[in-house]
């Protein structure tokens, strides 16, 4: 009750993802009643030194990575961890997102802790390669996750799998942990007809042509190889076929040599990441958003912010039967007694062809999504 001061521990402005995208518009609401500091790291491989900013009301602390391509994760916790100590006489409340941003969890166990977990933290890393299971940082990873939940005086889970995890895998208390889906701001992500016919002029786009739309970073879990093989299998049936590529990371030379291979370079925009603010502009020009993302080492696609960023841009949307995407599109259809997009197995080319192309051929079903 009342305003208070609460540390906000997790990605945040000038990032550009799913995660900062969350924690950006929770500040923004809570910043209406409460006094809000942000803790957050700068970009990882770049150059940049310690931040202190403010955005609006918000006092925002950059923290700055001293090893730009490596320990990543321990530099996160480390940076993160001296900056809130160093603030915690300052604060009422703790609000942390994920393990690397939960290092306070450990040291100041007097003041109020929210713990959100977007992920399955130690899994994801094994998945990666970044640590091998059973090693010594495996285990200090798993370790410091499940003191980081005892300690947690609430625990938000952002799917349901991961909240079951969370309870049966983590050992934490079922009674603090809630299931709270993540959400868009629905005046930011709507569909715009004039900013979508701009993009497609802009990519010199007509409106004849089938664009298809990829939002996310270019890694092995979120099954980009997948769909770019897809492609030359609906290029067959649709020749005016586009995909918009919004995302970078570590398969994104391998993809624009595939994409060079199988000569589609006339049918793929490998466009980058761009501001939150600008993808709805894309989402509008589009006709079909795809989310192929595979479980990978334990992990997987814990709820996929994108998707209902599209389903809220008014895209008919193919997602794999997997985690988040799964619970989003099962409980949608139960919710409106109907369809609100199409399940696919992962890692299945073929599925991803044969549903895209069912979209094209049947409009009215895909404007219906």
């Amino acid at each position: 009750k009342g305003s208070k001061r609460i540390l906000m521990i997790g990605a945040y402005k000038p990032q550009i993802a799913g995660l900062p995208h969350v924690v950006i518009n929770l500040v923004r609401i809570l910043k209406k009643k409460h006094k809000i500091y942000v803790i957050n790291m700068g970009k990882a491989g770049k150059s940049v030194g310690f931040r202190h900013w403010r955005d609006g009301e918000v006092e925002v602390y950059q923290e700055r990575f001293f090893y730009r391509k490596k320990f990543t994760t321990i530099q996160t916790l480390f940076q993160t961890t001296k900056r809130a100590w160093l603030l915690r006489k300052k604060v009422d409340i703790y609000h942390t997102h994920g393990l690397p941003y939960s290092g306070i969890s450990l040291l100041d166990k007097k003041k109020p802790l929210v713990l959100t977990l977007h992920g399955y933290s130690t899994l994801e890393t094994v998945a990666i390669g970044r640590i091998k299971p059973d090693s010594l940082g495996f285990r200090l990873m798993l370790w410091m996750e499940k003191k980081a939940v005892a300690r947690a005086d609430a625990v938000i889970a952002v799917g349901k799998a991961l909240k079951d995890w969370i309870i049966q895998d983590l050992g934490a208390d079922a009674d603090k942990v809630f299931y709270v889906p993540n959400g868009v701001n629905g005046e930011e992500f709507r569909f715009d007809k004039s900013k979508g016919e701009n993009i497609r002029r802009r990519l010199s786009y007509s409106e004849t042509d089938k664009v298809i739309t990829f939002v996310k970073a270019l890694s092995e879990q979120n099954g980009i190889r997948y769909f770019i093989n897809a492609l030359p299998l609906i290029k067959k049936r649709y020749p005016n076929l586009r995909l918009i590529v919004l995302g970078d990371g570590p398969l994104r030379k391998e993809m624009e040599r595939i994409v060079i291979k199988n000569e589609l370079s006339d049918n793929v925009r490998f466009i980058g990441r761009v501001p939150n603010e600008e993808v709805p502009s894309y989402l509008s020009a589009s006709d079909i958003f795809i989310l192929p993302s595979i479980p990978l080492g334990g992990a997987k696609e814990t709820f996929g912010i994108s998707l209902i960023e599209a389903m809220a841009c008014e895209l008919p949307v193919i997602a794999t039967s997997v985690g988040g995407p799964k619970e989003i599109l099962e409980d949608g259809k139960v919710q409106m007694g109907k369809d609100v997009g199409i399940l696919i197995p992962p890692k299945d080319p073929k599925a991803i062809a044969d549903k895209v192309i069912y979209l094209l051929e049947h409009p009215e079903e895909a404007r219906e999504m």
